[in-house]
């Protein structure tokens, strides 16, 4: 393998290749035929080569002068356009179809578009290294010698990068030998399209111009959706009656019917959506004990099943579609059970990533009835599961798309079991089970699960390590929070046990460039919490302050040790915050009581509560639940009374009117509620407390609600 990288000046250009350790260079004017031996010797590598260095390799072939191939340079880098556009334009030809060379980019590889120097940051490499100099401004010798430096560091962040995604390459090329199609460069959504059009027996250009786009859309939801409860039988009958429609992007617009719908049973109130249903979940955790039990059941390959489940498929193909997709799907369970790890793992990413190709308008597969269908259908049915769960009174703490988790007496297993099997046999999916000693989340997407067989299992803001497609944020940090709850380590022992830099480094891309004490660090920036510093990272362009980076140590280059100004202090504040807040115990009921106050008129709220105190929270981890007073919830407590309210511009506190009338009113804050009702605030008391007020806020309730009742003149 030779990894590769170009970089071009009005009047200069260098390449530089890496082939394990050695390095083979070639800058303007080029030795065309020592060129060509080492480009064809060995399989080329580069990132992001596909749309910009093989384009410049072909020109450079071609024997394009420096300028030239610099007004190309720029056309590739401005271009709106794909860039076979721009390489038509200049009359180049494709390097990917010359069987003389073998080119790989491993750029689609990667989750979501991001540059090598942010990937260079995530992967805690040592150098982090900006071009050195203006690409529009012509280079001397010495210039040129800097930039063969730079390439070379290129090149060593793209083989590192190669290292991480050897794996996924190898998936890719077993898979590409069986259907004789270079998947080498194909990210996962692209490796399904290719290898089911294959299978189907088409191409992906003859789809492409039979895709069906229609102006609205309609829901029928399948034979085996039968709900129990009034709520989700209205939801079914919106989501049939609702049209959907196709937004400019190309994307499927939520109906308003749909938009901020809930749909609330047991203690648990789950948003519905096209992207999928969730339960309302703050931050806190549940423990098994002698008593309670946490299991979570996750229902087996969701969205697959539901295409294979109802015959769906995409309007511009037929039931062939269908057939190929089951065939993929049995192919790959078999593959697993046989233990064949490589065709599983290749045939699972198809099968999942094929749900995924039908959302894109671009795609042969696109299609939006299919996407509406199987998210709507994928809601119903899991509604269904949580009904008859429900019924029988089992306790479901959490919900997401395609799996709950709960929190049930011990003893109840055979009854969970039943009703898993009923649904199962009433809809043809399969549900498979785990059981948490631990459950605790700071919301609905970021929770870290501890087995029985103390097996982590983590998500969101927990779910740190390697990732190419996450920023790191300080990871022993979460580290630090992880180890505690599964062994409660105290969070200063693993924060201070550390001795790997890139355990306490942050990552961040800075649009305007990145400035720190009036020294310019480049576009993507990277820190530490520090001691020796106070001042934070800025955006360049535009001055706004880089997110997180108050009192944080650019580092750039790595050194060999650990800092000396590295603020443990404050990674331990920061873990102690958070299992502060993941830690707060939850109590079955709690949201069932705070529905109880709704229905009575009252605006539940945690009497001891940070942040947000709607009613559309969790209420799990609050001990005690008072009711809102004030202008928004309409309600006022004077005395041990509670009484309805309308009117606006009264003031949030009534410290001095309760001292003045020696009554104790409560308005604008959280109270406990005792055995109110709540009744209208009297004519006779409402004139107190006005008349209890200065004239400047009477006057000021004058004019809001146009009343002309006297005051205290």
């Amino acid at each position: 393998m030779i990894i590769f990288d170009f970089e071009v000046y009005p009047n200069w250009y260098h390449v530089s290749f890496l082939e394990n350790d050695a390095w083979h260079q070639f800058s303007y004017p080029v030795d065309k035929s020592a060129l060509i031996a080492v480009i064809t010797r060995d399989t080329l590598l580069g990132f992001n080569n596909r749309n910009y260095d093989n384009v410049i390799l072909s020109a450079v072939l071609m024997g394009f002068t420096p300028e030239r191939i610099y007004e190309l340079s720029a056309a590739l880098i401005k271009a709106d356009s794909p860039s076979w556009t721009v390489r038509k334009a200049f009359g180049l030809d494709d390097l990917t179809q010359n069987p003389s060379l073998d080119l790989i980019d491993i750029q689609p590889l990667i989750a979501g578009w991001c540059g090598l120097k942010l990937l260079a940051a995530r992967m805690h490499y040592p150098k982090l290294q900006e071009l050195p100099f203006d690409p529009t401004v012509p280079l001397d010798a010495s210039q040129q010698a800097i930039v063969s430096s730079y390439c070379q560091n290129d090149c060593r962040i793209t083989q590192k990068l190669y290292q991480q995604l050897k794996p996924q390459l190898k998936l890719r090329e077993d898979l590409g030998k069986k259907y004789h199609i270079d998947l080498r460069s194909s990210g996962d959504a692209a490796i399904a399209e290719k290898v089911l059009v294959a299978e189907y027996g088409t191409t992906p250009h003859l789809l492409k111009k039979a895709v069906v786009k229609h102006e609205v859309y309609q829901f029928k939801a399948p034979d085996f959706i039968q709900p129990k409860t009034q709520q989700v039988k209205a939801l079914l009958n919106d989501m049939e009656s609702a049209t959907y429609k196709l937004g400019v992007s190309g994307r499927i617009i939520t109906p308003d019917i749909l938009k901020n719908r809930t749909v609330c049973m047991g203690d648990r109130i789950f948003k519905i959506g096209l992207g999928g249903l969730h339960s309302k979940d703050s931050s806190g955790q549940y423990k098994a004990d002698e008593n309670y039990q946490i299991v979570d059941v996750d229902v087996v390959s969701y969205y697959p099943n539901i295409i294979i489940r109802t015959g769906w498929h995409p309007e511009h193909m037929t039931e062939r579609f269908n057939q190929t997709f089951k065939d993929l799907v049995d192919r790959r369970i078999e593959a697993k059970t046989k233990g064949y790890s490589s065709d599983s793992h290749s045939l699972k990413i198809v099968i999942n990533s094929t749900f995924g190709k039908t959302g894109y308008p671009d795609s042969a597969l696109f299609s939006p009835n299919l996407v509406i269908g199987i998210t709507l259908t994928g809601q119903l049915a899991l509604l269904m599961l949580i009904e008859a769960m429900d019924r029988v009174g089992l306790n479901i703490i959490s919900a997401n798309t395609d799996g709950i988790t709960l929190c049930i007496k011990r003893g109840f297993d055979p009854l969970l079991m039943r009703i898993c099997k009923n649904w199962e046999e009433a809809t043809g999916f399969s549900l498979e089970r785990s059981n948490y000693k631990l459950f605790a989340q700071r919301d609905i997407n970021s929770y870290v699960s501890i087995g029985l067989e103390n097996q982590i299992k983590t998500k969101g803001l927990f779910a740190i390590g390697s990732a190419l497609n996450v920023n790191p944020k300080g990871d022993i940090i979460i580290r630090a929070v992880i180890e505690f709850l599964q062994s409660a380590t105290p969070v200063a022992v693993t924060i201070m046990n550390s001795t790997y830099m890139g355990d306490f480094l942050f990552v961040r891309q800075v649009k305007g460039g990145a400035v720190k004490d009036d020294i310019k660090l480049g576009k993507v920036v990277r820190w530490y919490y520090s001691t020796a510093t106070t001042t934070p990272t800025r955006d360049l362009k535009s001055g706004t302050k880089v997110a997180g980076s108050d009192r944080g140590m650019a580092l750039q280059d790595l050194p060999a040790l650990l800092p000396c100004d590295l603020d443990y202090e404050r990674y331990i504040q920061e873990a102690d915050a958070i299992v502060q807040d993941i830690t707060q115990p939850k109590t079955l009921g709690m949201n069932s009581k705070a529905l109880s106050m709704k229905n009575k008129g009252l605006s539940p709220a945690p009497l001891l509560h940070k942040g947000k105190t709607l009613y559309s929270d969790d209420f799990s981890s609050c001990e005690t639940i008072g009711t809102q007073t004030g202008e928004k919830c309409g309600l006022i407590k004077v005395e041990k009374k509670i009484y309805s309210f309308t009117e606006k511009g009264w003031p949030g506190s009534f410290a001095t009117v309760s001292k003045k009338l020696k009554l104790q009113v409560i308005f604008g804050g959280v109270t406990e509620i005792e055995d109110n009702e709540v009744t209208p605030l009297p004519s006779t008391l409402r004139e107190q407390l006005f008349n209890a007020l200065t004239v400047t806020q009477q006057n000021k309730i004058r004019t809001l609600n146009n009343c002309e009742m006297p005051g205290n003149e």
